[in-house]
């Protein structure tokens, strides 16, 4: 198995996206911890089924791009994107999820200011714009045929 040259990047350039993973993986951790992560702790309230899941699609998520940023570091860009179909998946339970819980959330009146159908515009373009980068990543990889014109 080789590496495409044009990708064969030991540290370097490519290091601030593992750093930029483990920094997103600690405020993740730090913002949802007394919520989701460490909520026995903190005597935190149950959470739903959806509020369940999606805690634990968007931990995978950030999982993932630590993962992959750090098989791009270390020059595996094959399993790497053999490894984003898995993240095409789960990029589908983000969306549903997501788009999901905006809907709940506008259900029962939450929001930090607007109101609550005018908030749920937000989370659901969001989700649009998320689908568009994921779409254009796993379409537009090295092995995408590209065209000048």
């Amino acid at each position: 198995m080789s590496v495409d040259p044009r990708y064969r990047h030991v540290g370097g350039d490519r290091a601030i996206y593992t750093w930029a993973a483990v920094v997103a993986l600690l405020v993740v951790f730090a913002g949802f911890s007394r919520s989701f992560f460490l909520k026995g702790a903190f005597g935190s309230p149950e959470l739903n089924a959806l509020r369940l899941a999606h805690g634990i699609v968007m931990t995978l998520w950030f999982g993932l791009f630590l993962v992959q940023a750090r098989l791009v570091a270390s020059g595996r860009t094959a399993l790497h994107r053999r490894l984003g179909v898995l993240g095409g998946l789960l990029a589908v339970g983000v969306v549903i999820v997501g788009v999901s819980l905006g809907i709940q959330a506008a259900r029962q009146g939450h929001s930090p200011g607007p109101p609550p159908l005018i908030f749920l515009g937000i989370p659901l373009f969001d989700m649009l714009v998320f689908t568009i980068l994921v779409a254009t990543g796993l379409h537009s990889g090295p092995g995408a045929r590209h065209t000048n014109g």
